[in-house]
């Protein structure tokens, strides 16, 4: 049974390895028991959006500096978060060496969110480069 997206965005189904986009039916294929385990070659985006932007950032950087899906630790562990909390944003520019901070991230939002919000302001609290 196909999963209803919360937002009416069409997810995008990336084959990195050949460069084109794949039909949505073809993410099913990959279903194992209800979950998705996707080959390291297919990518999947939450919109068109979302893919617009990666493929412009990609353009500009090159496909090596663009990350995908950067957990984030927006709140360290405490009494309210026993585990803290993270954040995946969507994109971040790495510098190109290995262990060092991305220099940008990017985060691909067609509605701005309260919750996003809230995130946002945490996170330039922090002094993270967030466009």
């Amino acid at each position: 049974m196909p999963v209803k997206p919360k937002y009416k965005a069409k997810p995008v189904i990336w084959n990195s390895k050949d460069c084109r986009v794949e039909p949505a039916e073809i993410i099913e294929s990959f279903r194992i028991k209800e979950r998705f385990k996707l080959p390291s070659h297919i990518w999947r985006f939450d919109s068109q959006h979302e893919f617009k932007v990666y493929l412009e950032l990609e353009r500009m950087y090159g496909e090596h500096r663009v990350l995908r899906q950067v957990p984030v630790l927006v709140i360290a562990p405490g009494f309210s978060y026993p585990k803290g909390k993270t954040w995946k944003v969507d994109f971040a520019i790495s510098s190109g060496a290995e262990g060092v901070k991305p220099l940008l991230y990017v985060e691909a939002k067609g509605a701005f969110l309260t919750e996003f919000a809230l995130i946002l302001g945490i996170l330039e609290e922090y002094q993270f480069n967030v466009w």
